[in-house]
């Protein structure tokens, strides 16, 4: 949808004047914001570098592709964080040579994992559509041989699962029965049906050992509880979770104290996001006992939160 003259003059006058008082990298996101809102119902993709990233994306109501093309990457400040932290528990060297990006969009993150890291990535992303531009974005940018685009969904059981498909296609979502974390709007939507797989068993495809593994990282809209009961062999080995935090997703996919108990089952420990990128290495490790106050305390808000095994605190 095209957006307002009045609006695009606004985001015109807020470029101007923060070229006027020197903001340079700020009048140049304004400039961007200008740019995606005028391609607004003009352009059906459109191709672009960023921080020596070539993306292609789909214009329209896409919040990743929105924030690659206006912020350069999507979550970049968490990956850093992230993998500082990772790389801090020896994570990032050998044996452990391998990173999972399950719910992996247009392919953030999983491609500046994989340029950040040097480590093979296994990049699961469910939606055909938005899978297609995952592999064109890996193959374009050189990184077929280090990158794996699979279209799957991760689930308890091998077969197939039905997806929602939201007019933002991030905010798509399994179909487990009942309502949708997006709620009647998002029930509403085109739904296509996806291979599923378990995610001990896509790991163990792609010839991967579970003490292979660095780093998982989940944004599956509310299917946490079912990434994490399905990779049993990873937390085991001793793998870290990077997992959102969603209460509404959650309990339709579910139930939020079933995601509590799953998850207090495999990990020792959580840090969250925000404290993560406010205080890095001395980031406050809270015990999983913790853990239904701080979903409570979100409510309808989403965070994330890096789940820790025993052995990786």
């Amino acid at each position: 949808m095209a957006r307002s003259p009045s609006f695009l003059v606004r985001l015109s006058l807020r470029a101007w004047l923060a070229d006027l008082r020197g903001a340079g990298a700020k009048a140049e996101r304004h400039v961007r914001r200008l740019v995606w809102a005028a391609l607004q119902g003009r352009a059906r993709e459109v191709s672009f570098e960023r921080d020596g990233i070539h993306w292609t994306v789909p214009v329209g109501r896409f919040s990743v592709a929105a924030n690659c093309f206006v912020e350069g990457a999507h979550q970049s400040r968490e990956i850093r964080a992230v993998l500082a932290w990772v790389a801090r528990t020896g994570r990032l060297a050998q044996p452990r040579g391998a990173v999972i990006d399950i719910g992996a969009n247009l392919g953030s993150p999983g491609i500046p994992l994989a340029r950040a890291t040097g480590l093979r990535v296994v990049s699961v992303e469910p939606v055909p559509a938005t899978h297609a531009y995952l592999r064109r974005n890996v193959e374009q940018n050189g990184l077929s041989a280090q990158v794996a685009a699979v279209n799957a969904a991760i689930s308890t059981a091998r077969g197939t699962l039905e997806m929602v498909v939201h007019d933002d296609p991030a905010r798509s979502e399994a179909v487990t029965g009942g309502a949708q974390g997006f709620g009647a709007g998002s029930s509403g939507g085109a739904r296509v049906q996806v291979p599923a797989i378990p995610l001990d068993e896509l790991v163990a495809e792609q010839g991967i050992a579970p003490s292979e593994v660095a780093l998982v990282w989940s944004d599956t809209q509310g299917h946490e509880q079912q990434v994490i009961e399905s990779g049993k062999a990873l937390w085991a080995a001793g793998a870290p979770l990077f997992v959102e935090l969603w209460p509404p997703g959650l309990s339709a996919h579910g139930g939020v104290d079933a995601f509590v108990a799953t998850a207090r089952s495999h990990f020792a420990g959580y840090v969250l996001r925000d404290d993560l990128l406010a205080s890095g290495d001395a980031t406050q490790v809270r015990d999983m006992a913790s853990l239904p106050v701080t979903l409570a305390e979100l409510r309808d808000e989403h965070t994330d939160a890096l789940f820790l095994p025993a052995s990786t605190r």
